[in-house]
């Protein structure tokens, strides 16, 4: 059984665990280029996004940067929402798999 996130992607797909997504990426363009996929994981209740590879390869070891999914949303938005996904990231996000 795939378990929900509860957030969805800039087009209001729901993020599953599991899911790889690619992100916008705001810095190191020099490094990544335009984007990154991450895998979306749960460590305890907690989604996180670890990296797999970005636009220019492989930059990194899989699962060598990771952080929590919330991250990627406004988290005044994600803490007083009733209904998280109704709120969208603050970066493209896009479920890709």
């Amino acid at each position: 059984m795939t378990k929900l996130t509860g957030l969805s992607d800039s087009y209001s797909n729901p993020i599953k665990i599991g899911n790889k997504i690619k992100i916008t990426n705001e810095i190191n363009h020099e490094l990544h280029g335009a984007w990154v996929v991450y895998e979306v994981i749960q460590k305890g209740l907690t989604p996180v996004v670890s990296y797999l590879y970005s636009e220019k390869g492989q930059i990194f070891p899989e699962g060598h940067s990771a952080g929590p999914l919330c991250n990627e949303y406004d988290l005044e938005q994600f803490v007083f929402e009733k209904d998280i996904s109704k709120i969208k990231p603050t970066n493209e996000i896009v479920v890709v798999e």
